[in-house]
């Protein structure tokens, strides 16, 4: 669907500008239903939601970078905030 390769484009940019290594799936999940649930387009249905996590999880299983995947109990330091670079 186009939410899927919207989401899942939005996520890969991310991760490339991800210098610090940073940015967890679950991260990337919610910050991709954030934005998703925020794009007003004639293309996309307005009473099209997503209903869970697991579905935009699943969409980046093979689009997550292997640190991102990595489990475990998050760090102390993981409020910071999580600096993107992008090139010129």
């Amino acid at each position: 669907s186009l939410l899927k390769g919207t989401g899942i484009a939005i996520a890969d940019y991310l991760w490339k500008m991800d210098k610090e290594k940073q940015i967890k799936k679950n991260q990337m999940v919610q910050q991709l239903k954030y934005i998703l649930f925020n794009i007003h387009s004639p293309m996309i249905s307005g009473d099209l939601q997503i209903s869970k996590d697991d579905t935009i999880n699943e969409w980046l299983k093979d689009t997550a970078p292997d640190y991102a995947k990595k489990g475990g109990r998050p760090r102390k330091d993981d409020s910071k905030d999580i600096i993107l670079y992008m090139k010129k």
